[in-house]
């Protein structure tokens, strides 16, 4: 790439005397010099650029692992927990079925599972609105449920 376009500009004395004595000391033309000076300043600074998107880059991967790392160590009894949920409903399950007939115990079931539908539909969308209306509706399904309950279940 040939050198066409001149630039004119301006310095000290003290700074145009530096600038000839390095250029002599390359054994190039002053002009030469500043050339080379301003190449490999413009070229210094696209490679600090480049440097400062991988360092990024890689703060971005890192605050990655910390998250997978935090959600992994947050989870880490959800398993159990489960589990345990599980042992509990079925323990209930067992203690209370030979208490209610055939058709209660299918109703129960039934209620249950629509309950757990929607829940999970709410999820599905945003979460911030499965938050409120999650609120609102367990509330209304709250009083909902303690009529239909009240209506529905005969307890012994």
């Amino acid at each position: 790439m040939g050198r066409n376009e001149q630039l004119t500009t301006y310095v000290d004395a003290e700074v145009a005397r530096e600038i000839e004595r390095r250029a002599e000391a390359e054994d190039v033309s002053a002009s030469t010099y500043i050339a080379q000076v301003l190449d490999q300043h413009i070229h210094g600074e696209a490679v600090e650029e480049q440097a400062r998107e991988h360092r990024a880059e890689q703060r971005i991967q890192e605050l990655v692992a910390e998250a997978r790392d935090e959600v992994s160590e947050a989870t880490e009894g959800l398993e159990d927990l489960v589990a345990k949920s599980g042992v509990y409903s079925i323990a209930v399950w067992e203690l209370v079925k030979d208490e209610y007939d055939d058709p209660r115990r299918q109703h129960a079931l039934d209620v249950g599972t629509e309950r757990l539908r929607e829940d999970m539909d709410a999820l599905d969308g945003d979460i911030e609105s499965a938050r409120a209306q999650s609120t609102t509706s367990s509330e209304a399904t709250d009083s909902a449920a303690a009529e239909s309950d009240d209506r529905d279940w005969e307890f012994k």
